[in-house]
């Protein structure tokens, strides 16, 4: 029944507007109706506001149309059985802190059209093994995979010129040397293994 009621409530907010409402799955919102474990969102929205399914620890698969432009801050933040996600082309901007603690993705696709990894957007991300970033980044800020535990493999393209601090801090099976070393950058680094403690 919290299903069917959670359908009904989702179609009749999603018809009245082209955004995802921020803080749509309160905690009150959960309490009442549940929270989804699958999502299609309908082509013709245009941003995923900040918060929107935040806390919505049973959801496992969104599906975000072309026609999705921002996704805002911490809009997927705790989303704990969520295990992938293909962001599309159309997607210019993810906020701070979008994907936080979802522990459980394990890949991401990431849009051409992203300018900066903004703070903090995977942090504790801890089950991520690899990611890509696209042509299209041109800083990774502080923060930004902060303890992924996790994360073996990394490619940065030559477009980014800057990396905040303790973008990779916590990342302690990654190698220093998928850092390019065009990169100028203060780090820490353990001097046995090789690998990145603290950037």
């Amino acid at each position: 029944m919290k299903q069917f009621l959670l359908l009904i409530s989702l179609t009749l907010i999603l018809a009245s507007c082209q955004t995802i409402p921020e803080k749509i799955f309160d905690s009150q919102a959960r309490k009442e109706l549940g929270s989804p474990s699958t999502l299609v969102i309908p082509d013709g929205y245009t941003s995923i506001e900040e918060e929107a399914f935040r806390w919505c620890s049973s959801l496992t698969s969104i599906t975000i149309p072309n026609s999705v432009t921002a996704i805002g801050d911490q809009a997927f933040y705790g989303c704990t059985s969520l295990t992938s996600i293909t962001i599309p082309n159309s997607v210019t901007s993810i906020g701070e802190e979008a994907f936080h603690d979802c522990s459980s993705l394990t890949s991401i696709k990431i849009s051409d059209a992203v300018i900066a990894i903004e703070e903090f957007t995977f942090n504790e991300c801890k089950s991520l093994t690899s990611i890509i970033i696209p042509n299209s980044v041109t800083a990774i800020e502080k923060g930004a995979f902060y303890d992924c535990k996790s994360l073996t493999s990394i490619t940065i393209p030559n477009s980014v010129t800057a990396i905040g601090e303790y973008a990779f801090e916590g990342c302690n099976v990654l190698n220093r040397t998928d850092i390019p070393s065009r990169l100028n950058y203060n780090s820490d680094l353990d001097q046995t293994d090789g690998d990145i403690d603290d950037y």
